[in-house]
C-alpha cells in the first residue's frame, strides 16, 4: 500500500508548469524537496495510459503548490469527478486525525470541522449518515 501511495504521489508531482490561484503560494518542486524528474515521470505515465481516468493532479507540500497539471481539455475551472480519490484522502486524513487525538472517534460529526467551507446549497442533515464499509 505504501508503494502504491508513493507511486500515486509521484505521478501527481510530474507535469506542466504550476498555475495556482494568486492566494495559494507556489514553489518550484525542488525547493520543497519534491523531485521534478519524478513529477515528469508521473505525468508521462498518466499520458501513456498507465494510470487510467486521471484528469488532473495537484500537489502541495509545506503549504505551497508545487505541481498542477490537467490531462484533458478542461482546466482548473472545470468540474471534476473526484469521488474515489476524495474518499481515499478523507479516510487517510481521518485516520491521521484519530491517531493524533484531533478527532474522538469515527462517529464524530463532520460539520464542526468544515462548517466554514461547506457549500451553502447542500442541506445539513439533523441525523448522522449511516456508515458504509464498502468505500
Amino acid at each position: 500500500m505504501r508503494h502504491l501511495l508513493l507511486a500515486t504521489l509521484g505521478l501527481a508531482l510530474v507535469s506542466a508548469p504550476v498555475m495556482a490561484e494568486p492566494n495559494w503560494p507556489v514553489a518550484a518542486p525542488e525547493t520543497q524537496d519534491v523531485s521534478a524528474e519524478g513529477l515528469a515521470a508521473m505525468d508521462a505515465a498518466v499520458r501513456a495510459g498507465t494510470f487510467q481516468k486521471i484528469t488532473s493532479v495537484l500537489i502541495a507540500r509545506h503549504g505551497r503548490l508545487v505541481h498542477e497539471v490537467y490531462f484533458d481539455e478542461a482546466d482548473r475551472e472545470s468540474r471534476r469527478n473526484t469521488r474515489s480519490v476524495t474518499k481515499t484522502v478523507t479516510a487517510m486524513l481521518v485516520g491521521a486525525a484519530l491517531g493524533r487525538g484531533d478527532i474522538a472517534s469515527v462517529d464524530a460529526p463532520v460539520m464542526p470541522f468544515v462548517a466554514d467551507h461547506a457549500p451553502s446549497t447542500i442541506p445539513i442533515r439533523a441525523r448522522p449518515p449511516s456508515r458504509s464499509r464498502t468505500c
